[in-house]
């Protein structure tokens, strides 16, 4: 019983500070989000791409024949918006790190690693005292 409460506070603690780096402490992780476009302010290019009147635009007539391509391209760039709105949040991000812990680390079911995930923002403000 131990055991196991050690290890949640362990993944606990380990997925606040990945959330903190990877939100804007480390440099390897600034590095990675420059080269994947994912920093913020977001790109306003990129931004024109998640809507289809601007494909539709571009193309011209041939937008209706490809229309299926482009829904799945306005989706995909609106996902990488998505994604680089969520990698600007250290809370985000270590709830989401801490949910996939849970899942793969423990025993547990998706519905209580889902539950469980937000307490990973108490270990974000228990490393942002320490730090002042």
């Amino acid at each position: 019983m131990v055991e196991v409460g050690l290890l949640f506070f362990l993944l606990l603690f380990t997925a606040s500070v990945l959330g903190v780096q990877i939100a804007g402490e480390s440099s390897l992780a600034l590095k990675v989000k420059q080269h994947l476009f994912l920093l913020q302010p977001y790109n306003k290019k990129l931004d024109l791409l998640c809507k289809l009147s601007v494909w539709k635009r571009i193309i011209g007539t041939a937008y209706y024949v490809l229309l299926p391509f482009f829904i799945i391209l306005a989706l995909s760039f609106r996902f990488h918006r998505f994604l680089s709105e969520l990698l600007d949040c250290r809370y985000c991000t270590s709830t989401w790190i801490f949910g996939f812990l849970l899942y793969f680390f423990t025993e547990n079911n998706l519905i209580y690693c889902i539950i469980f995930a937000p307490l990973a923002i108490i270990g974000v403000y228990i490393i942002e005292k320490l730090q002042r």
